[in-house]
């Protein structure tokens, strides 16, 4: 390894200016009507109807998963339960909360400190 340093000013393309500067204005002239279609195209509806089909393909693919996964999970049921299993207990919320919640009845502090407590 040697400790001299290497010289890149040959690489440099402003070393030119004059040659730099008409290299940016054609590259400039050239891209200009492709830029301004992108800008005529760049409506918010527009961009947002774009991707219509790949969120509507995702949203599809996504269901379709689920309903897999939702399809091939088993609920536990006790088997001396008589009562309908409601959704809330199918989701683990305990037994005595789902029915406060049904019945629109405020549990006093100590009735939730005791069921949260014997949930545990």
């Amino acid at each position: 390894m040697s400790e001299d340093r290497i010289d890149f000013s040959a690489l440099d393309p402003t070393r030119d200016s004059e040659r730099f500067e008409s290299t940016v204005r054609a590259i400039s002239a050239a891209a200009g009507p492709q830029l301004a279609a992108r800008r005529a195209r760049s409506n918010v509806i527009v961009q947002v109807y774009g991707w219509w089909r790949p969120v509507l393909a995702a949203a599809a693919v996504i269901g379709v998963v689920s309903l897999g996964a939702l399809s091939r999970t088993e609920l536990s049921v006790p088997a001396n339960t008589e009562t309908e299993i409601g959704v809330a207990e199918a989701m683990g919320v305990p037994q005595q909360i789902a029915q406060w919640v049904r019945s629109d009845e405020v549990p006093t502090p100590a009735e939730l400190l005791v069921t949260l407590e014997s949930e545990q």
